[in-house]
């Protein structure tokens, strides 16, 4: 699960925002991870961003196991 995603105009695929950009800052010419040279943009689907926010996720910490909606993630961490 992508957090904070991010997505290349080309492939469409999703990446968190932290890894995409430590990989763009090591690879400035290959943007994205799939060799395509499109930017990595926001996303822009908001129907899709609505159902990723929606997503169940298990608390990373190991004392918590409580699960929650991925758009309450940093909230209650």
């Amino acid at each position: 699960v992508a957090m904070d995603p991010l997505e290349c105009e080309s492939c469409g695929r999703l990446f968190c925002k932290i890894c995409i950009n430590d990989w763009i800052s090591k690879n400035p010419i290959t943007k994205c991870p799939n060799r395509c040279t499109s930017n990595i943009v926001p996303v822009k689907s908001k129907a899709l961003l609505r159902t990723y926010s929606m997503l169940q996720i298990r608390c990373s910490n190991a004392k918590c196991n409580k699960i929650l909606k991925l758009g309450d993630l940093k909230l209650h961490e």
